[in-house]
């Protein structure tokens, strides 16, 4: 039986830092989309174009909440209220499904952003009360997390579909933790660097820093459209993803 690999990417995700946006040249070559909820980066109108990019070429549709931090475009973990950060995520979540349901699309899945995705993946407990009222929104959601990380788990815990997440631009300090990128070689930027790495993810396996192979479990792999030369990487990707024996492209 074939394994099925969903090809995501964050978009939508305007802001100072980035020279360019690629969305429409990368969308193409995608499954499933993470759109910047306005919280780390983007704008209503912004998501008005993402998801009108989205829609037109087939891509499932996700929501891509953050902490409320435009200023560190969400990377730093943020001490917040629970409720607070609660209703921060339902409006976030909810700004994109209500505007997709609009355009005829459907709200497909939640990916959290940044440091909310990394604190997500530690803390179970934090990862259960936020995953809690995504599920209120809507039961059928389907979450995207660090594969084998605490927010999977409690993904399970609440009975919520998931797609446990691999990376295919960034580096591995273990099979469940990304290297910081406040480390040197977070990022990989060496087309030859990301394909070796998602070939590997493809056969459920991921290389660490340390050199060493270690097994992951892989449904959806990422690929950061502020990566360099994150086009024609998804162009690739997406070519080794449709023409490897053992896989399958995912359509939702």
């Amino acid at each position: 039986m074939k394994h099925v690999i969903d090809l995501n990417c964050d978009l939508g995700e305007t802001h100072p830092s980035l020279l360019s946006n690629y969305d429409a040249d990368i969308m193409p070559y995608l499954s499933s989309c993470n759109i910047a909820c306005g919280s780390h980066a983007g704008s209503e109108d912004q998501i008005r174009k993402t998801l009108d990019l989205a829609i037109s070429n087939q891509v499932a549709i996700g929501a891509h909440p953050s902490y409320d931090d435009w200023e560190n475009f969400g990377r730093v973990s943020i001490n917040v209220p629970i409720a607070k950060l609660q209703q921060q995520i339902i409006e976030q979540v909810e700004l994109v499904k209500s505007i997709a349901e609009s355009k005829g699309g459907r709200l497909h899945h939640v990916k959290p952003h940044g440091a909310l995705y990394h604190d997500m993946a530690k803390n179970k407990q934090f990862a259960y009360e936020l995953l809690e009222v995504i599920k209120r929104i809507d039961p059928t959601l389907i979450i995207y997390g660090l594969s084998g990380s605490e927010m999977i788990i409690a993904a399970k815990e609440l009975e919520l579909s998931y797609f446990q997440e691999g990376f295919a631009d960034r580096a591995y300090d273990q099979a469940t933790q990304l290297r910081s990128r406040n480390l040197d070689h977070a990022v990989l930027t060496l087309e030859s660097d990301v394909i070796d790495q998602v070939n590997l993810l493809l056969s459920q396996k991921v290389k660490l820093k340390n050199g060493s192979q270690v097994p992951i479990s892989v449904d959806t792999i990422c690929l950061h459209s502020d990566t360099e030369g994150a086009t024609q990487l998804a162009k690739w990707i997406h070519q080794l993803i449709t023409t490897k024996a053992n896989v399958d492209l995912y359509h939702s």
